[in-house]
This record gives structure tokens, C-alpha cells and sequence, in this order.
């Protein structure tokens, strides 16, 4: 099974800007990637953070938030590179705690 790369953005301009169709595109996305769950017995969800941006940590919990009830297992790339970074520096401590503890849901 191919991977699905699920871009938000429709340019590099757009990119951690708030839009009404990036929800649409995020539930439409997470619907896909629900259906190949079940459908291909797909139990791992490889999920690539956003850019270190704060509309994109939101978008990330969403998904962080619902996968563990749908796939066994999701490797938390937000732990690492970029994100991670923005946490520790730039995020305030609210965001930063939900961060860790959705993190710490999926392992």
C-alpha cells in the first residue's frame, strides 16, 4: 500500500495560516486514512508533523488526539526535529503540556 501524503496547504505562502477548507481537507484526510485502516489492515499510522508553526501544532493534536483509537501504534515524529524545538523554546507552557501528554498517549 502506498503511503498518502496529505498536504494541507495549497503553497508555501499558506502554510500555518487558519482556513476553514484546511479542516475540510484535515476530516477528509483523517476519514482516508480510517478506511485504509480497516480496509488494508494498515495498524501503524506514520504521521509527519507540521512545520513548527502554532495553527500547525492544533492541526497535529487533532490527529494526535484521535488516532489511538483507530491504529495500534503511531510513531511520534513530533518528538523530534523542528517541533520538538518550537515546544521547548516558543510554545507557551499550555501548549507545550498538551503536546507531551497527547505524545505520551500514543506509545
Amino acid at each position: 500500500m502506498r503511503p498518502r501524503r496529505c498536504a494541507l496547504s495549497d503553497d508555501a505562502a499558506d502554510i500555518g495560516r487558519v482556513r476553514p477548507a484546511k479542516l475540510v481537507r484535515l476530516l477528509v484526510d483523517c476519514l482516508q486514512a480510517v478506511w485504509r485502516r480497516f480496509r488494508h489492515g494498515a495498524d501503524v499510522l506514520y504521521y509527519v508533523p507540521a512545520p513548527a508553526k502554532r495553527a500547525a501544532l492544533y492541526r497535529d493534536w487533532v490527529v494526535m488526539a484521535l488516532w489511538p483509537s483507530v491504529f495500534s501504534a503511531i510513531d511520534p515524529a513530533l518528538a523530534r526535529g523542528r517541533s520538538g524545538i518550537w515546544l521547548d523554546r516558543d510554545a507557551r507552557p499550555w501548549e507545550e503540556a498538551v503536546s507531551h501528554w497527547l505524545l505520551g498517549r500514543q506509545t
